[in-house]
Formats: C-alpha cells, structure tokens, sequence
C-alpha cells in the first residue's frame, strides 16, 4: 500500500525528538504521558489481548480520522499557522504507521482544522484550567468523532522540569503536541499516537527514576502506591502463571528491557553496561518508536505493538473512531492558476480574488502566499474549499508569490502550481463610507458567464444588518437576500442562470444604500 499523503516539498526528519540537523548538541526533550496514564493504557492493553472477538485483521487498512486544533492567546495572537506543516505531519504519521495498517486522515479538510483560542491551553495545558478546556472541546459531539490534536505554543508541568514535546492523557482522551514537533514533523507525534493506542513506554516505570550504573537494578519499581515490576533480559522467565514481559514494563515481550536508557544517551546505539536484576546486560532496541533513543533513522513498532493498537482501536472505548465512511483514495490531479497572471500589476489592494483551475478529485486546495519566491520570507497558507480565495489584508505597491496545490481528505496532489508574483496597486477596489460597517465590497467575476457566475464579496468590520437586491437595469426587482454578517470577509453566489444583459446590485441597510452594476455575457 503506498503512503496516502504525497507532498511535492516534503522534507522529512526521522527524528523520534527533534534535534538541529548538523549540530552535535541534541534539544532533550521528554514526553509528557504520565505513569498515570500509562496505568490506564496497561489495563486497556490487557482487557485487548484478552478480549477474542479483537484479533488483528491481516491486510486490514485502519483508517483514523484527526481533527487538529491550533491553539492561540485569548486575543488570538501566537497561532501555528503554517498549514503546510500541518498537512505535512498528517504524512509523517501515515509513513511511520503504514507498515502497522494504520492509516490517518482530515474528513472534510477545513472541519477538520480548528482554532482555539485560550490563554491556559496556549502555553500550560498540564495545567487544571487547560486541561478542562480541551476536555470539554474533545467532548463536543462535533468533534468527539476523531482523534483531537491540540497544537500549543509551550507545555508546562510544575512537577516535571524537563521540556515536554507532547503528549497523550487517557483521562481527557486527547493528545497535546508543542508546536515546534509540528514544524518539523518528527517522531514525536507517532510517539503520542502509539500512547494513544494503548502502548507504555517500554521503560514504563523509569520515567521518574534514573539508572544507577552502580547499584543493583531493583526488581520494581515503587511510585505512588504502585509497584511496577522491572522487566528482565529473558523472555521465558515467569511471573506465576505469566511470562514476566507480559505483566513488566510495557508488557509486550518483543520489546527489550529499556530502563530509560536512550534519555541522555548521545547516539542512537546503545553502548552502555546496564544489567537487569539477574545480572544480565541490557540490549535495548534503540531504534523503537516508544523508546527515547535520538538520531535513529528507521525507528518502528514490533509485531506486539502494531497488534496492540489494532486491537485498541476495534475495542469499544474507540467505537467513536469507526463512525465515518473510510475517505476516498482518489489522488487529486493538479490546477492551473489563472488570475492574477504571472507578474501582473494589479490597480488595488484591499480586495484580491485569486482563481484558478478546479483539479480532479480535489476537495479542498492548500493555497500558500508570501513575499519572496522561495517562500521563506511573508509566509502564510490557507485552506480553500473551492478554487478561489479573496485576500482583505495586502499591503499596498507590494509584490506576492502564490502557489496552489490540490488535496482532499487522504491525498494531496504530487505536484503545485506556481509560483506566479504579482504586484498590488495603490488604490482601493471599491471603499464605501456609507454601510456603516462593510468597509469594501465588490462584484467578482463582472462580466460573469453561465460558466463563471459572479459573487458578491463583502469585508465587514463588524457585525451587519441588511439585505442584498438584484434587479434589472430598469430596477425591476429580482430576488431579494436578507443579511447577517459577522465581522470578516464574506462571499455571497449571485444565480449561474441569469441571461445576458445588465443588472443592478445594492447593498442597503436602515440608513443608506449602494448599487453596483454587474454585466452578464454569453
């Protein structure tokens, strides 16, 4: 099966925490699942294996809806909003999950890309007013149909001082992720998904503990009441009835005792002389998921992992995951951008529709803007869900860079198009004083064509009350459209079936008007 996301600029780092490509200095960093948490993956994990109506499906695809919610200050300032690599970690996960059969996507792309706006959540979601905000957001029926992913600036922990990359807590049933784990798509989000599906750290128990070289390694470890038991070099040692892997640790028994090991360690190959309790030295597997080792290249899951999430997911507690129809597989084809034209020179700012092509198969386009052509300077994305995007917030006499490339809820097109520049004016498309609070609006697409029918594009700066008419050049009354509108930008559809010939547009309210004329051609 191939990977479900292709990107034309992917660049991925396979890093299970992120570290500065070329430095010799790693950025340590930990994950924030708690034992806690951990204790309640345990005991999904066993009630799975256990369960005989959840054996792993050979061949299945396991297909997982996500809904992301990028997080802000309560003035919505700070916002990750680099949409890009949003889309572009969505790949990372489906390449690292691809082999277990699990498969993520974005149903209906733009419902599946939120905005959240909370000071606590913003930068302390550990934190009880964080935490029982995004509960409460993860429980909303609207969204409490797909893993929620919470993008935030900073995780702090008052009982840990280490720098927390994300994590996963069963109790809220979300997963939490700092931003800079999604720039760089890294390791550590398919790190979070697999708590997510019930694994532990391979060296659960150890997270508060280090290894002392120079001591006996305890036969458990005691936190908090409980007792976990250290897991040994040997697979056939017992524990009563049990193996003692199935019961220690992660207990799993392909995964090898790690007592944290890889969290300091400089290089992704264990070289150290850990021993277990019975005095036999350690070879942990470095190059797994769950483990902390750094600078691995080809991390994975082991045969009992990838079996563990498949059965998590088919188990009742995840019965909200299997509510959607499976995603069309269908890659989109690619567009052709149209207007502005290539280095075009524009006669206004304020209000720039840009258009292009409809692409096959495409649901949503990814449409990203900037000041330099190699994007790297002015960089914003949007997501559009119909070939065309209206910008309200050029600068004046300033030159832009736009690229477009086709996706839909499981694909992104293999190829962009653009980038095309062009260049605003000085002026204003259309300003109006008159309609206290619509700031501008136009007709977009006059002359229009049965084939380009025209729309309306109001930008209000405040809440507006009032209707739209179209009429005959005569004045005849044809439709009549009562308004509400929010504060923003808004796009109204103006009737395809209109014959040709000229017509009449008025905005109104209770204190004043404005007609605009727009011209329909064969």
């Amino acid at each position: 099966m191939k990977n479900c996301f292709s990107y034309f600029s992917l660049s991925i780092i396979l890093t299970i925490f992120s570290f500065s490509t070329g430095s010799t200095q790693s950025t340590r960093g930990i994950c924030g699942t708690t034992i806690e948490d951990q204790a309640i993956l345990g005991k999904y994990l066993r009630q799975n294996r256990e369960n005989p109506h959840l054996s792993v499906r050979s061949g299945e695809t396991i297909w997982v809806p996500m809904i992301y919610h990028l997080v802000a200050k309560k003035d919505g300032s700070g916002r990750f909003d680099r949409l890009d690599k949003v889309l572009d970690a969505v790949i990372k996960l489906n390449s690292d999950y691809e082999p277990q059969g699990i498969q993520f996507y974005l149903d209906n792309v733009t419902e599946s890309i939120k905005e959240l706006n909370n000071n606590a959540v913003y930068d302390n979601p550990k934190a009880s007013f964080g935490s029982s905000k995004m509960r409460s957001t993860a429980n909303k029926a609207e969204f409490h149909k797909a893993i929620n992913v919470f993008v935030v600036h900073d995780i702090q922990d008052a009982n840990n001082p280490g720098e927390i990359l994300g994590y996963y807590t069963a109790n809220g049933d979300y997963v939490v992720m700092k931003e800079r784990e999604i720039r760089s798509p890294s390791s550590t989000f398919s790190h979070e998904m697999g708590h997510y599906f019930s694994l532990m750290h391979p060296f659960y128990g150890w997270e508060e503990r280090t290894y002392n070289f120079n001591e006996p390694t305890p036969t458990a470890i005691f936190y908090a009441g409980q007792s976990i038991l250290t897991e040994y070099v040997s697979r056939t040692k017992m524990q009563g009835s049990k193996k003692l892997c199935e019961v220690a640790a992660d207990q799993l028994c392909d995964t090898e005792a790690n007592y944290k090991l890889g969290f300091g360690w400089p290089a992704c190959e264990w070289t150290g002389k850990a021993k277990d309790p019975d005095n036999v030295m350690l070879t942990p597997q470095e190059h797994n998921f769950m483990a902390y080792f750094l600078r691995c290249t080809d991390y994975e899951f082991t045969k009992e992992q990838g079996e563990a999430m498949q059965r998590d997911y088919h188990s009742s507690h995840r019965d909200y995951l299997r509510k959607l129809p499976a995603p069309d597989l269908s890659v989109p084809g690619t567009t052709t951008l149209r207007f502005p034209e290539n280095n075009q020179k524009l006669d206004y700012y304020d209000i720039v529709k840009l258009d292009w092509d409809d692409a096959p198969n495409a649901t949503h386009y990814l449409v990203e803007r900037a000041t330099r052509k190699s994007f790297s300077t002015g960089f914003k994305s949007f997501i559009a869900d119909k070939s065309e995007i209206v910008f309200t917030d050029l600068s004046r006499s300033k030159t832009y860079y736009w690229r477009v490339t086709p996706i839909n809820e499981t694909h992104l097109s293999n190829k962009s198009a653009g980038p095309f520049a062009f260049q605003t004016g000085k002026a204003k498309y259309n300003a109006t004083v008159d309609l206290n609070g619509i700031d501008a609006w136009s007709i977009v697409n006059n002359p229009a064509s049965p084939s380009k029918a025209a729309h309306v594009v109001i930008l209000t700066s405040k809440t507006w009350t009032g209707e739209m008419r179209l009429s005959s050049i005569t004045g005849k009354k044809i439709a009549t459209l009562p308004l509400r509108l929010s504060k923003g930008t808004k796009t109204i559809p103006l009737s395809s079936e209109l014959a040709p010939g000229l017509y009449l547009v008025t905005l109104s309210n209770s204190t004043a008007e404005e007609t605009k004329k727009l011209l329909v051609v064969k």
